[in-house]
């Protein structure tokens, strides 16, 4: 199920909570690591000139190189950790673009783990026409906080969309590997709607062996229905499709 995980390496205080819990998992399902420097040149670019004459960008090779040097020893050391603690190991040959080379390593993992989002602004996004990771990754992304968590309790935002279908085909393959208990809390404007959504679940998990219990978010205030639920489960891991709520790690 989880075979390969990949963790990239930015080069922030932030790499060392990716790291404990890429290693919890891996040591949970005997998977390798696959450990990408990650290097964003957009960060290194500086303007010069002023509105009346136009502002020019130019790229800090200097200190380009310097980070990626940096990023590089931190990856290689953290590599080195993990073969130390049994788990096998893989540096990416190169350091890896943000975010078109790491996207393309999602489609080798079968889960990116990390500590905080790394997302371009979404005017960036919009006008730059660049690729986000967010939405265009081949696996899930597990934004991880605090100790690494317990699988036991998993808790799923379902809505009528293909992103919060492969959520649940996700969770519930993850069923068959380890004993979790799956609540799910349903999302759409529609009575009829968020009926069949519950029977989706419900079906799902019959048919992969998983437990589940099935709730409804309130119409009109889906975002507190559903901070509300999270608050009385504590589960150790929320699913959610990113385009659920506008801000979903608030």
């Amino acid at each position: 199920m989880i075979r390969r995980i990949l963790l990239p390496v930015y080069g922030t205080q932030d790499d060392r909570t990716a790291f404990d819990h890429a290693v919890r998992l891996a040591e949970r399902f005997g998977a390798e690591l696959l450990v990408a420097p990650i290097v964003d040149k957009g960060e290194f670019m500086d303007a010069v000139g002023g509105p009346s004459e136009g502002a020019t960008c130019y790229l800090d090779r200097g200190a380009l190189d310097a980070f990626t040097q940096e990023v590089r020893r931190e990856a290689r050391a953290l590599a080195e950790e993990a073969a130390a603690r049994g788990r096998t190991s893989i540096v990416a040959p190169s350091p890896s673009a943000f975010p078109d080379d790491l996207i393309h390593l999602t489609r080798q993992c079968d889960l990116l783990v990390e500590s905080k989002m790394h997302r371009r602004p979404l005017l960036a996004r919009k006008l730059l026409e660049c690729s986000d990771l967010y939405t265009d990754a081949m696996c899930p992304i597990l934004l991880s906080h605090g100790q690494p968590f317990q699988m036991e309790l998993v808790m799923l935002v379902y809505t009528a969309s293909d992103a919060a279908s492969r959520a649940l085909n996700w969770l519930t393959e993850l069923g068959e590997h380890t004993e979790l208990s799956l609540h799910a809390v349903v999302m759409d404007s529609g009575q009829a709607v968020r009926e069949r959504l519950q029977q989706e679940v419900l079906a799902k998990a019959e048919a992969h062996g998983v437990r589940a219990q099935v709730r409804e978010a309130a119409p009109g205030a889906a975002l507190s229905s559903v901070a509300t639920v999270a608050g009385e489960l504590m589960p150790g891991l929320i699913a959610l499709p990113m385009h659920t709520f506008r801000r979903p790690l608030r």
